[in-house]
C-alpha cells in the first residue's frame, strides 16, 4: 500500500488513526450503556432502537461517511470541483474493479485513494471535467444549438457579442422600507454556476469575481425592467425573461476558443 506521507493529509489521518476513531466509538457506547443501567435501575424501558454508537449499522455508517470524505476530496484535487464526478455508480466501479476493502474494522482509504488516483489523476479528471463544463457553456451561450434549450445565437452588435446566457433572472418582491426587482434565487445561482465554470477556463481573461459579486446582491436592483449593469468592460441587461451578456469582441472571440478547445481536448 501506498505510504502514509505520500498521501494527502486527510486520507492518511483517516488510514492511521482509525484504531482511535474505533476506539472512542467504544469508549462512548459504554459510557451510554452504563447511564442506560441506571436508569433502567429506576425503572426506564428503552426502545429495541436505543442508539448506541458501537452499533454494527452506526460503526458501517461511520465508515461510509470516511469513504465519502475521500470522494469529495478526490473531487477536489483530482476532478476540478465537478460535483458531478464520481457519482454513486463510479465509486461503486472503482470499489469493484480495485477491490477495495470496505470492512469496518480495517477500511482500505488509502487503497481507495490510489485507485482514485489511477482513473483520475495527472489531469484525467480534470480534462473529463473541463470537456463536459465546454458542452454546457457551449450550449448556454448558444454557441452550439440545442433542441431542448431555447438560446438565441451570439449576435454581433457596438464592437462586441451579446450572449443570451439564461432565462429570466429577476422578479418582483414587496419589501419594506421599500420594493422593486431583485435576483431570482434559482436562476441567478444556474447563472452564477455557468459563470464560474467560465472563469475556470478562461482565467483572467474574463471577469468572474465581480461577476459573482454582482449576483450575491440581495438588494432591489430598480423598478423597472430591463436592469443594465456594467462590470469591467462587460454589460450584462436582465429582464424577467431573459439574461443578456455584452462582451468586447476580443473577449467574446476567447469564450470562443477556450469553449472549443476544452470540447476538443
Amino acid at each position: 500500500m501506498t505510504p502514509h506521507d505520500t498521501l494527502p493529509p486527510v486520507v492518511a489521518h483517516l488510514t492511521q488513526h482509525w484504531p482511535a476513531y474505533i476506539e472512542r466509538a467504544a469508549s462512548a457506547s459504554a459510557a451510554v450503556e452504563a447511564l442506560s443501567s441506571e436508569a433502567e435501575a429506576l425503572g426506564a424501558c428503552w426502545s429495541p432502537y436505543t442508539w448506541s454508537p458501537l452499533r454494527q449499522a452506526s460503526l458501517e455508517s461511520l465508515t461510509r461517511d470516511a469513504f465519502d470524505v475521500v470522494t469529495r476530496l478526490a473531487r477536489k484535487e483530482l476532478c476540478a470541483g465537478d460535483d458531478t464526478l464520481l457519482c454513486e455508480e463510479d465509486v461503486e466501479a472503482v470499489f469493484r474493479d480495485a477491490g477495495i476493502r470496505t470492512d469496518a474494522t480495517a477500511p482500505d482509504f488509502g487503497g481507495y485513494w490510489q485507485a482514485l488516483f489511477e482513473r483520475f489523476g495527472g489531469g484525467r479528471g480534470a480534462s473529463v471535467a473541463h470537456r463536459r463544463w465546454a458542452c454546457e457553456l457551449a450550449i448556454a451561450f448558444g454557441i452550439q444549438r440545442d433542441g431542448f434549450l431555447d438560446r438565441r445565437a451570439p449576435k454581433s452588435e457596438r464592437g462586441g457579442v451579446t450572449f443570451h446566457v439564461a432565462g429570466g433572472c429577476l422578479h418582483y418582491t414587496p419589501r419594506l422600507p421599500s420594493d422593486g426587482l431583485t435576483f431570482h434565487a434559482m436562476a441567478i445561482s444556474r447563472l452564477a454556476e455557468s459563470i464560474f465554470r467560465l472563469g475556470e477556463l478562461a482565467g483572467d481573461r474574463f471577469p468572474v469575481a465581480d461577476c459573482l459579486r454582482l449576483f450575491r446582491r440581495t438588494e432591489v436592483l430598480g423598478y423597472r425592467s430591463p436592469i443594465r449593469v456594467v462590470v469591467g468592460p462587460c454589460q450584462w441587461t436582465f429582464t424577467k425573461t431573459e439574461a443578456l451578456l455584452w462582451v468586447p469582441m476580443d473577449m467574446a472571440v476567447a469564450i470562443r476558443d477556450v469553449i472549443e478547445s476544452a470540447q476538443s481536448a
